[in-house]
């Protein structure tokens, strides 16, 4: 895939799908592939979104790496064509990331999602312009350059034409620490690559070329974000806004309030909201931690409100 083909294609909601575990904590892949059946049936598809699976959300820090070419397998055997496809190939080990890398290729997935090694803060741009070349010496499959800015390298602009000068790279998912920042890479670059909003800023990201947005909600509710992306396409960016303040909003604002209490709030979040509407989820691994029961409680009064439909099947 090419970043003309990567713009047709890596569009709508990305949608990272949760890992679910036995309460034993191994790894449950029936369920897995339970929750890829629900997200195809319910409409995430070409041109309307992309399945993720084992990125953040999909706790691929607490998971081996056997254990993460399992879930890729599955993610291929049961979406059959019918979406583009990235998994998470993030390690501290670049030769892990190109093992990733190479199994993903092999199987036919889309893309690979990488960021800076996470392990170093005071990494360079030289650095991480050597890394990303590095993994590319020995794949051809395309790379959504991840901006984990929180874990000490942050993307400017000015690195950007290094980065570009790597075939593989065909997509961003993209934050920033400050809002000119985030509008200054989108402005420079949406035209020459696949944007993809990872700051909760749907309507003005799509706006001004972004091409999707990442969505926990999704996986939960994919009808609803496929609402929000249709809107968006039709430019009914109003009513865009007022499906995002029903859901969206809360729903992260809820998982700010848990970064301040425990770890991969990403992950033990969303996995309750799955749990909740009756998909398989299971608990989140070490060091992370489940929501309480007041905290369940909690979560589960924004979905009510928000008319989330529960009592789903795959």
């Amino acid at each position: 895939m090419d970043r003309q083909e990567a713009m047709k294609r890596l569009r709508g909601p990305f949608v990272p799908l949760m890992t679910p575990f036995r309460h034993d904590l191994e790894l449950d892949l029936e369920g897995f592939r339970k929750n890829v059946r629900f997200l195809l049936r319910d409409g995430i598809g070409n041109s309307q979104g992309v399945l993720m699976g084992g990125a953040a959300a999909g706790e691929f820090p607490a998971m081996n790496v056997d254990e993460r070419k399992a879930i890729a397998g599955a993610l291929v055997d049961e979406a059959k064509g019918k979406a583009p496809l990235a998994i998470g190939a993030q390690h501290t080990d670049p030769r892990v990331v190109i093992e990733l890398c190479r199994y993903a290729e092999n199987l036919g997935i889309d893309a690979v999602q990488i960021s800076p090694t996470y392990y170093d803060t005071g990494q360079t741009d030289e650095d991480v312009i050597r890394f990303y070349r590095t993994v590319a010496q020995h794949t051809d499959i395309g790379f959504i350059v991840y901006n984990t800015y929180w874990h000490g390298y942050n993307l400017t602009t000015k690195v950007m034409p290094r980065l570009l000068e790597i075939k593989n790279v065909i997509c961003i998912k993209w934050s920033a620490p400050t809002e000119w920042q985030y509008r200054e890479m989108l402005r420079t670059y949406a035209s020459r690559l696949a944007f993809v909003d990872n700051m909760n800023l749907h309507a003005w990201s799509h706006m001004h070329g972004a091409l999707g947005f990442l969505s926990h909600i999704g996986t939960f509710w994919p009808e609803h974000e496929l609402l929000v992306w249709r809107l968006l396409e039709e430019r009914r960016y109003e009513e865009a806004n007022k499906e995002l303040l029903k859901i969206n909003y809360p729903f992260y604002d809820f998982i700010g309030e848990m970064s301040s209490k425990t770890a991969i709030v990403d992950a033990n979040v969303t996995k309750a909201a799955v749990e909740m509407v009756g998909l398989p989820a299971g608990p989140v691994r070490p060091p992370a931690r489940d929501l309480t029961k007041d905290e369940k409680e909690e979560l589960r009064r924004i979905l009510v409100k928000a008319d989330v439909p529960f009592n789903r099947r795959a």
